[in-house]
């Protein structure tokens, strides 16, 4: 059973208490592909590339940590055109596929997969600031604004958009509860103390769920003078 192990620091008294906090990497990889199953942002895409120029647009999307491309086929239309009066034609492809865009959780678990420290306070944290408003919000924000200009056409044509969007996301889940889910994958082992004299140090409560080991837990900004 293969585990990652991290350092967490935790003020108890006049103490800092060091925790091994350690995560089974099969229970985060299957979280994390379950995660973007089922909380991804879809947006539906139908586009037109010129062939020659598939492969390298490909590889750009795949070397993006944030979304991935499903359902991709690509047909032709017999459609040629050229670039800045070219005198080569070149073969036009009409690609249509289903963007798949990540959580910001999901950053966070790659954190995790790689022992990042900072990940794992950023987790403890419970802050969802960093993830995308969801399809809802921004529905609300043109429909505020179409009650002021009720012709504008690019609120209209966007209103029209969020809703086929919302349609295609109706089965897509929030994403705030794998984040406990996520903290409840964490098992906290003891590891050691030290007496917190002449050491400055800054706190910040972090709460989580009611659990067996991290019920409350200090976040601890500064603890490079405790590393050994």
């Amino acid at each position: 059973m293969k585990e990652i192990i991290i350092p967490c620091f935790v003020k108890e008294e006049d103490y800092v208490i060091k925790y091994v906090v350690k995560v089974n990497v099969k229970e985060l990889t299957d979280m994390r592909k379950e995660i973007i199953d089922k909380c991804s942002i879809i947006t539906h895409h139908e586009i037109e590339k010129y062939m020659d120029e598939i492969s390298k647009w490909k590889r750009e999307i795949k070397n993006k940590k944030s979304l991935e491309m499903r359902n991709y086929y690509e047909y032709s239309a017999g459609k040629y055109g050229r670039i800045n009066n070219s005198k080569n034609f070149r073969k036009i492809v009409n690609i249509s596929y289903d963007e798949y865009l990540y959580p910001y959780l999901i950053s966070i678990i790659d954190g995790l997969l790689k022992s990042n420290e900072a990940k794992l306070y950023e987790l403890l944290e419970l802050n969802f600031d960093y993830e995308y408003p969801t399809i809802d919000e921004e529905l609300k924000v043109v429909e505020e604004n179409l009650k002021t200009k009720n012709d504008d056409k690019d609120n209209l044509v966007k209103y029209r958009m969020l809703l086929e969007k919302k349609k295609l996301n109706q089965n897509q889940l929030p994403v705030d509860d794998y984040y406990y889910k996520l903290i409840d994958l964490l098992k906290v082992e003891f590891s050691s103390s030290k007496k917190m004299s002449n050491i400055e140090t800054h706190f910040t409560y972090v709460h989580t769920k009611e659990k067996n080991n991290s019920t409350k837990i200090l976040k601890l900004r500064n603890f490079n003078s405790l590393k050994r």
